[in-house]
C-alpha cells in the first residue's frame, strides 16, 4: 500500500446549501492555495522566496472520487506558480469533507512536503 504523506487541514469553509464544496469550487481552490502558501511561508527560505512568487493557481481539476454517503470528494489538480519569471508546476491531490456538526467543508491537501520541496528547488536554482 502506498503511503500518502503529510496531510494539512485548514479552517472550515462555508458550503452552499449544507453540502460539501466540489473540487472546482472557487472557495475550495482558494483554500488549497492558502494552505500551500501558508506552509511555505513558515520556512525562512519560503518567506524570502514569497515576494518573488506570483501567478499561483490550481488548474486541470479532476474529481477522482465522490462518496455520496459521506459527502466527500477526492480531487486532483496541478499547482502552478511563477518564480522570477519561470513557471513551475506540481501534481497535487486534496480532499473535501463535510463536517456535519458545523455544516461546513474541511479541506485537506496531501503531501505538502513534496509541494514545498518543488518550491524550494525553484528558489535554490534561480
Amino acid at each position: 500500500m502506498k503511503k500518502i504523506g503529510i496531510i494539512t487541514l485548514i479552517a472550515v469553509l462555508s458550503g452552499c446549501g449544507g453540502n460539501t464544496l466540489e473540487c472546482n469550487d472557487s472557495t475550495a481552490k482558494e483554500a488549497v492555495l492558502n494552505i500551500i502558501l501558508s506552509h511555505v511561508a513558515k520556512a525562512r527560505w519560503g518567506r524570502e522566496m514569497m515576494p518573488n512568487v506570483s501567478d499561483t493557481v490550481i488548474y486541470n481539476i479532476k474529481t477522482l472520487s465522490y462518496d455520496e454517503e459521506l459527502d466527500t470528494y477526492m480531487c486532483a489538480s496541478k499547482y502552478s506558480f511563477n518564480y522570477k519569471g519561470n513557471e513551475y508546476s506540481k501534481d497535487i491531490q486534496y480532499k473535501l469533507s463535510y463536517l456535519e456538526d458545523i455544516k461546513d467543508t474541511e479541506v485537506a491537501v496531501f503531501d505538502i512536503k513534496a509541494i514545498k520541496s518543488k518550491m524550494m528547488v525553484a528558489a535554490m536554482y534561480r
